[in-house]
């Protein structure tokens, strides 16, 4: 997969999407880009786990701006989080302007076929120019009066949340459909002086406060480079939402960075995990200043010759990427039972004990299957001593490869908290 982002400044900003619960379409990603300047060209492009749109302004001041703005906003209430970076790409290329491309610096597009002659895609003067089939909604039920902008004015006050306003280019519904067949959208309204109260400044988690609001990005303290890696600490953070990059720093080994999608997702890491001593090493997690973790071209091995940094922004085991993956995932916290699925349909009780111990992670002191006749895929629970042994074995054995045999089907074992365990309050070991 191509690589879009780049460190270089650019007159072009890539937007990664991620947590789409609600529609995308050019209107919503201009609305959030044209405050910021003059956006020539948009273009979507819909990847495996996420979305990401290339946008092109006029200026690299311009796209600064809006990459500075933009980059850790949700675009709806804990919907489509922003990653904002500058991009590789020069020329963001339209050949038509539809529901995920488009031209503003021309009014129309012609088209040219195959065979060379020359076609208009759209009829002057018509207004009911696209003609597209229906789609259907990420969120068929879920139902919106008023969209939520990013559109930040001064005076500078937090913007990494979202602003309820209303819709600014009407009476079109931003969800069924392109802009009208213009040059340029309409201008936008006015948008009424922003309150402190509009911004969600002290976000509660499970009930609770963080003592400092920070951004996606976390610095996890207290951690050796022996026994802890970026693939375990993805196992474990991704149970909590999607976990964006990890990076190792060299010259202070009990330190790494977390990127969250979000600063929600990274206040729920902090709010489950901040405390919990692992492999005999204490976490303590604090918001970094940084917005985003840059990419490393020649990262350093660790000392079990793994990378010390990795992206993981499309890798597959995403759990919070999609509105229908995230349907089968629940927030809980740290307790001494897991949930145990997508294994294998025909393997036993202890088989999954042997996966924990070829992983050298402590065994579980009971494993239950449960009895899913028309299952495809196997799934249970395993209860281990203290929270500490769970989360252990969580980080070790979490998306582990199984096969039950040379010929059959290889599954990925995944493994998170169990959300029936009773005595998940307060079971954390003291």
């Amino acid at each position: 997969m191509e690589r879009l982002e780049s460190s270089k400044p650019n007159h072009v900003i890539v937007l990664t999407i991620t947590n789409v619960r609600d529609e995308l379409n050019i209107n919503v990603i201009y609305e959030i880009c044209q405050p910021h300047g003059n956006v020539k060209r948009i273009a979507i492009i819909q990847r495996d786990t996420c979305f990401q749109a290339l946008v092109e302004f006029d200026d690299a001041r311009m796209a600064k701006m809006a990459r500075d703005q933009l980059h850790g906003c949700e675009i709806f209430e804990n919907s489509c989080s922003l990653r904002a970076e500058f991009s590789s790409v020069e020329r963001v290329r339209v050949f038509s302007n539809d529901a995920r491309h488009w031209d503003y610096t021309k009014p129309l597009i012609e088209d040219f076929g195959r065979s060379g002659s020359r076609k208009r895609r759209f009829d002057e003067g018509t207004q009911d120019f696209y003609n597209a089939p229906p789609r259907e909604a990420l969120l068929p039920n879920y139902k919106r009066t008023r969209a939520r902008s990013l559109i930040p004015t001064p005076p500078p006050l937090p913007r990494r949340y979202f602003l309820e306003v209303p819709y600014a280019i009407p009476p079109m519904d931003y969800r069924s459909g392109p802009p009208p067949p213009q040059s340029y959208p309409p201008p936008m309204r006015s948008i009424p002086p922003r309150r402190v109260s509009d911004y969600d400044r002290s976000h509660k988690v499970n009930g609770h406060e963080p003592s400092r609001v920070g951004g996606p990005v976390l610095m996890l303290y207290g951690i050796d480079q022996d026994h802890f890696n970026c693939d375990k600490l993805f196992n474990l953070f991704c149970v909590y939402g999607t976990c964006m990059r990890i990076k190792f720093l060299k010259n202070k080994t009990n330190t790494c960075m977390i990127e969250m999608g979000s600063a929600k997702e990274a206040a729920l890491v902090t709010e489950n995990l901040n405390g919990m001593e692992l492999f005999k090493c204490k976490l303590f997690f604090e918001p970094s200043r940084q917005k985003s973790i840059l990419s490393t071209e020649e990262p350093w091995q660790m000392p079990d010759h793994t990378s010390s940094f990795i992206d993981y922004s499309s890798n597959k085991n995403q759990r919070f990427a999609d509105i229908k993956a995230a349907r089968k995932n629940r927030i809980v916290p740290p307790n001494r039972q897991l949930y145990w699925f997508d294994a294998p349909p025909g393997i036993t009780e202890s088989g999954i004990q042997k996966i924990f111990q070829m992983k050298r992670s402590t065994v579980p002191m009971t494993v239950t299957k449960f009895n899913i006749k028309t299952a495809k895929v196997a799934v249970g629970t395993c209860d281990f001593e203290s929270v500490e042994a769970a989360t252990e074995a969580l980080m070790l054995c979490n998306h582990a490869k199984v096969q039950l045999s040379q010929k059959s089907d290889t599954f990925i074992l995944k493994l998170a908290y169990s959300g029936s365990f009773e005595g998940f309050k307060g079971s954390r070991s003291k």
